[in-house]
């Protein structure tokens, strides 16, 4: 998928880009206690994009999508 790459996160809905080393792997860390949820390059060890102050109640479902599609 080359080495340019887009994110949308929320909340608020913003674009996040990335330029670097095609990415194969991608960390997810959860921490309930301290509201956060973190995205790593798992290769490079690197920090994608982290959410902070979150408040969590009940279950927490991750949505991941390759593609936003367009229309």
């Amino acid at each position: 998928m080359g080495t340019d790459y887009t994110f949308w996160v929320f909340p608020p809905l913003k674009r996040v880009f990335l330029r670097g080393e095609q990415m194969h792997k991608v960390g997810v860390f959860l921490d309930c206690e301290y509201g956060q949820v973190a995205f790593y390059d798992v290769t490079n060890r690197s920090l994608i994009y982290n959410f902070s102050s979150l408040t969590f109640c009940g279950a927490v479902r991750p949505i991941f999508s390759l593609c936003i599609p367009s229309g």
